[in-house]
């Protein structure tokens, strides 16, 4: 019998130790839960705050840009944040430091057309810095065919301003060539019966 009592307690005493276990598991998750979501959440009236002051030029705002970009970098407000701090820079003709902040953009920008706008603002930069064969390759990035237009002017404005006027020609051509035949696929397609 008192083994019988002995097996009985050392049970009870694995059940309530291993419920006191799991209690404080919980608990410490859940905490951890609500810190990381404190910090993960975006707070949209910082972003606000941030963009509707007009003296965006000093030190001190740059540097809330900076940490605002840095703590929501996987949100689409950083990705906002990152090509505002990179028209500052532009306009205040730091074009390296522009170039720095739109290709970290690229590496957490998820929606494709933010993502074409930062490859388009890089190529800028890179057509400004004489550039060129860079920008034409960073444009070419651009794939989807909504784009297709500003991609072609683009090109044409590097091919105009390049000293092989060839370039420009065989753009040209090509493009052309290019619509006719949507327009040839376009008649086809409506003839009236």
């Amino acid at each position: 019998m008192p083994r019988k009592i002995k097996t009985h307690q050392s049970f009870k005493y694995l059940k309530i130790s291993s419920i006191f276990f799991l209690c404080i598991f919980i608990l410490f998750s859940v905490i951890y839960f609500f810190k990381n979501s404190k910090n993960n959440t975006i707070n949209i009236e910082d972003f606000e705050i941030i963009f509707n002051k007009n003296n965006i030029r000093d030190q001190n705002s740059i540097n809330k840009i900076v940490k605002f970009i840095i703590n929501n970098r996987h949100h689409v407000y950083s990705s906002l944040a990152s090509l505002q701090l990179a028209k500052i820079y532009v306009d205040n003709n730091m074009l390296n430091n522009a170039l720095l902040i739109l290709k970290n953009n690229l590496l957490y920008t998820s929606d494709i057309n933010i993502f074409n706008i930062t490859i388009l603002n890089i190529s800028k930069i890179q057509f400004q810095l004489n550039l060129k064969k860079q920008a034409i390759k960073n444009i070419n990035r651009i794939t989807e065919n909504t784009w297709k237009n500003v991609v072609d002017n683009f090109k044409k404005n590097i091919f105009i301003t390049s000293e092989n006027q060839q370039n420009i020609f065989e753009f040209q051509k090509d493009n052309l060539f290019e619509i006719n035949n949507i327009l040839l696929n376009k008649n086809f397609k409506h003839k009236p019966k």
